[in-house]
């Protein structure tokens, strides 16, 4: 009955030293588990970051200037035009047809001068719907500015005359949203005609509708 009791208790301590041996043990694995993970999240994600930052970074996208919000801008010519050329001969119409064929060239051309001296004066053409903006070139000789700001100096009475003129300059384009302007850097004014501008002859009794 001894032998029996000693055996009962050696199995009830035998079973509570195994079981505080496996409470350490899982006590020291969480341990090391909780070791292993923190060293991961502390050292290697860092170090994964470190080197994504090291890589290099796409080259930023560069968008053209825009023009649409009502600047204006000269379009470059190219190097072989040569402002000293002898003029081209030609008729405004004609210009204002090919403006890509005639940009950065030297003409020569007759045109009537149309200005309401508030919005701008233009170059034009009974023939053709576009006109041409007159500027003093650099190079214009001394009766082009007299003759532009004589168009708008004796209003109203500048209002009822017509001027033609033929008009030498260097043509350009210019560019203002999507719409494209022609100019003329006037160099020289000749063959300067005034005459008063057609109108409507009044009506005679006779004519008079009764």
């Amino acid at each position: 009955m001894r032998l029996e009791h000693s055996f009962s208790d050696c199995g009830q301590i035998c079973f509570v030293k195994a079981a505080r041996r496996a409470i350490v043990v899982l006590v020291f694995v969480g341990i090391g588990v909780s070791i292993v993970v923190g060293g991961h999240v502390r050292f290697w994600r860092p170090l994964a970051i470190k080197v994504a930052a090291v890589q290099p970074r796409p080259p930023k996208v560069v968008e053209p200037p825009r023009w649409d919000d009502g600047s204006t801008r000269d379009v470059e010519c190219p190097a072989q035009a040569a402002p000293g050329a002898e003029p081209i001969e030609v008729g405004l119409c004609y210009v204002v047809s090919r403006p890509q064929e005639f940009a950065c060239r030297r003409v020569r051309f007759r045109a009537t001068v149309l200005s309401d001296c508030m919005h701008g004066t233009l170059l034009t053409d009974s023939r053709c719907e576009r006109g041409i903006l007159p500027e003093v070139s650099q190079r214009g000789d001394r009766t082009v500015e007299p003759f532009l700001e004589s168009i708008c100096a004796e209003m109203p009475s500048s209002l009822d005359v017509m001027r033609m003129a033929t008009f030498t300059g260097y043509f350009r384009l210019r560019e203002r949203n999507t719409a494209t302007i022609f100019v003329l850097d006037v160099e020289s004014v000749q063959g300067i005609r005034i005459s008063p501008k057609h109108r409507p002859s009044d009506r005679t009794p006779g004519n008079s509708i009764r």
